[in-house]
């Protein structure tokens, strides 16, 4: 997929009221509270975008509540998966989507070995989820030349009719991005595995724009201690059929 320079703006400091990127370059204003009353974050972001006939201004404010109930899924609510799947130490990081009147989750399961798999539940509620007792296995991967150890950190968008899941891939050398397609959340097809950089963390847009399917991503980029690679910069890549 094409990239684009887009950076995305991070706040560095979410404890305190603070404007971020108020220059010319990065055109954005926000600031972040946690009000201890309502025990919510408020974010407010200020702005403006360009567009054909000039510039529109803008404010968005979100507020995020903690459920009550929380954690709503634990390690205790997976149980045994097939295939030796056992131990499990921790679950996060789901991929989320609304599909056929059902909330849908791709969860992270994670062992005491560090095996990764993804697993399915659903809800009518958002809140009380049924776990699959069976891993996803995403089909056709074998023209993929070096090993994968795992998938993870799915992120779930509908586009027409179908679910993307962009998922980061543990290879043998790198840590990739990977696009997968499903219809029923029962078969998974392959779409993209990059193979020429390294990322993490990518999300596509819910509609094509100028025909073309939009991505978020975060570049691997910067070595860190231990050998890996890391990133803090945000860019936006671009394709038109999702496979190059």
């Amino acid at each position: 997929m094409g990239i684009n320079g887009l950076r995305a703006p991070v706040e560095q400091n979410p404890n305190s009221v603070s404007p971020l990127g108020s220059s010319a370059e990065d055109p954005f204003l926000r600031r972040c509270a946690f009000s201890p009353l309502s025990h919510a974050w408020v974010c407010t972001t200020l702005g403006a975008i360009p567009r054909m006939n000039g510039r529109q201004n803008w404010t968005i404010t979100t507020v995020l509540i903690r459920h009550p109930a929380n954690p709503i899924i634990t390690r205790h609510n997976i149980g045994k998966l097939p295939n030796s799947v056992t131990d499990v130490s921790s679950v996060f990081n789901p991929g989320a989507v609304h599909w056929n009147g059902r909330d849908v989750l791709l969860l992270r399961v994670q062992t005491r070995g560090r095996e990764t798999v993804l697993c399915m539940a659903e809800s009518d509620d958002g809140i009380n989820f049924n776990i699959r007792p069976k891993r996803i296995r995403i089909n056709g991967l074998g023209y993929i030349q070096e090993r994968i150890y795992h998938l993870y950190d799915p992120r779930l968008t509908i586009i027409d009719d179908a679910v993307y899941i962009v998922l980061a891939a543990d290879l043998d050398g790198a840590c990739r991005l990977g696009i997968a397609r499903t219809m029923d959340f029962e078969s998974f097809e392959p779409i993209y595995f990059g193979q020429d950089h390294e990322s993490r963390n990518g999300v596509l847009f819910p509609e094509r724009v100028d025909g073309k399917f939009l991505m978020l991503e975060r570049l691997n980029r910067v070595a860190v201690d231990g050998g890996v690679t890391s990133g803090s910069e945000i860019v936006l890549s671009e394709s038109d059929d999702l496979r190059e």
